[in-house]
């Protein structure tokens, strides 16, 4: 039995994409109810990382507040309101030019 050329692996794979940070990972999709090893999967390419991707995944922000939820406690911004309709996001947005990185607090 052969799989599609779009179907998900097994098990999830990760692939290294930096000299000293940053992978990414297939055969997740991203939801609130993932396996717990998943989870631990995610959580320990993050610790090894520092930078993870997901590729093709759509989460709406309650989602998104509901899977951060399964790594620990969620931290609001300490000087930017969240966007409206959730209580930790952060949305970070360009205008005029003005580069994104400017987001950083100290």
């Amino acid at each position: 039995m052969s799989l599609s050329p779009l179907a998900a692996p097994a098990h999830p794979t990760l692939t290294k994409l930096g000299g000293n940070i940053g992978a990414e990972i297939h055969g997740i999709t991203l939801s609130p109810d993932l396996p717990e090893q998943d989870i631990d999967f995610i959580y320990k390419a993050m610790l090894e990382h520092k930078v993870i991707f997901f590729r093709r995944q759509t989460l709406d922000s309650s989602q998104q507040e509901q899977l951060g939820t399964r790594f620990g406690t969620l931290v609001s911004h300490p000087t930017v309101a969240s966007a409206k309709g959730t209580n930790h996001i952060f949305e970070l947005k360009a205008r005029k030019g003005r580069a994104a990185n400017t987001w950083h607090a100290t």
